[in-house]
């Protein structure tokens, strides 16, 4: 039986980061069969040398400004029922630095 894929943990909605940090949005669904989680970002690539996946988040290393925007996960099953959520990341520059 098909069921349709059901995020469990959902990336937080909002995100404030630190220029230099490291990024991780954890994302796990469930469904049957069970969901393959990808990510994408909202009108932009992902930076693929300086993120990875691993089973149930997107990392991203060495944040800087322009890292900022919609990151969105995506819960696929069966290839054709999927499911997203967006986590709006905002990077800024310690402060006392400029």
């Amino acid at each position: 039986m098909i069921s349709l894929p059901r995020v469990t943990v959902k990336p937080p909605g909002k995100v404030f980061a630190i220029t230099g940090d490291t990024l991780t949005l954890d994302c796990r669904a469930i469904g049957d069969p069970p969901p393959v989680i990808a990510w994408k970002r909202q009108g932009a690539v992902l930076l693929v040398r300086r993120s990875h996946k691993t089973a149930d988040a997107f990392v991203l290393r060495d944040l800087k400004e322009e890292d900022a925007g919609n990151y969105i996960c995506v819960a696929t099953s069966a290839g054709v029922f999927h499911i997203e959520t967006i986590s709006d990341v905002e990077v800024r520059k310690p402060r006392g630095k400029l």
